[in-house]
């Protein structure tokens, strides 16, 4: 995970038991941090490498790569913050951060990619989705794609589709 927080850029390098900070214009490595056992029934080697890393105001999160679960890094600690569960629909989705809240975009799972955008409710904890637009024309949903945040506007690039004619041709 790379962070970025005005002069001071890090990278965050997530190791089996410990978190490296390493500062970027510094070219050195800046701290070492054990993780805590306090919460047992989180397994980190599986957090670490199960879930995609987001930052949103500074603060880290991890998303599970299946879609739903959300959990909270802050000084070693690991914490599961949502009330959801593993819904495996949402492998290869997008995943970004705008006005401070975290998105997922597509996705597949079940025989199909999603074409419609989610969001984590902080309040609810939990994910919600996001009414499109009316337009006439609406995005097909594609999983493993490209995306990119610039101002208001959200740009996915390449990925793949499932042809609604023939389900079994993964384009």
């Amino acid at each position: 995970t790379i962070i970025d927080s005005g002069n001071n850029s890090y990278l965050l390098l997530y190791c089996e038991t410990y978190c490296i900070k390493y500062g970027i214009n510094e070219q050195k490595v800046l701290d070492t941090v054990l993780y805590s056992k306090e919460d047992s029934s989180l397994d980190i080697v599986g957090v670490v490498s199960n879930y995609r890393p987001v930052v949103v105001k500074s603060s880290i999160y991890f998303v599970e790569n299946i879609g739903g679960g959300i959990i909270h890094y802050n000084n070693g600690l690991f914490r599961k913050i949502d009330n959801s569960y593993a819904h495996r629909l949402q492998f290869g989705s997008s995943l970004f951060v705008y006005n401070n809240l975290i998105h997922q975009y597509g996705g597949y799972g079940f025989f199909s990619n999603r074409d419609f955008i989610t969001y984590y409710d902080t309040t609810l904890k939990s994910w919600e989705l996001i009414n499109p637009l009316k337009n006439k024309e609406m995005p097909i949903g594609t999983s493993a794609n490209f995306s990119m945040i610039k101002g208001d506007y959200f740009y996915v690039f390449n990925g793949y589709y499932i042809d609604k004619q023939d389900r079994k041709k993964n384009n």
